[in-house]
């Protein structure tokens, strides 16, 4: 993943915690970084406003959505500005 992908995330464990986030870059959970990764999160129903997470590698899997620039933004807006 490159700064600024769109990434769908899904839980390993049961696929229905999921959603979507715009990476940030590497993360760290006190002194642990390998596997970490943040993103600017809007998939937690219950906290439809976006926010600030963390995943841990193998616990949750990315899948980026797309390259082209158009996209990423295309994807943003719809997700962090019209909340749909």
């Amino acid at each position: 993943m490159k700064i600024g992908d769109v990434v769908w995330i899904t839980c390993a464990r049961d696929r229905e915690s999921c959603g979507y986030g715009l990476y940030l870059g590497p993360g760290r959970r006190g002194d642990r970084t390998a596997g970490i990764h943040t993103f600017l999160w809007s998939g937690d129903i219950n906290r439809p406003e976006p926010r600030i997470a963390t995943f841990d590698e193998p616990y949750w899997e990315f899948r980026v959505i797309g390259d082209e620039e158009e996209r990423r933004l295309s994807v943003l807006k719809r997700l962090f500005l019209e909340g749909k």
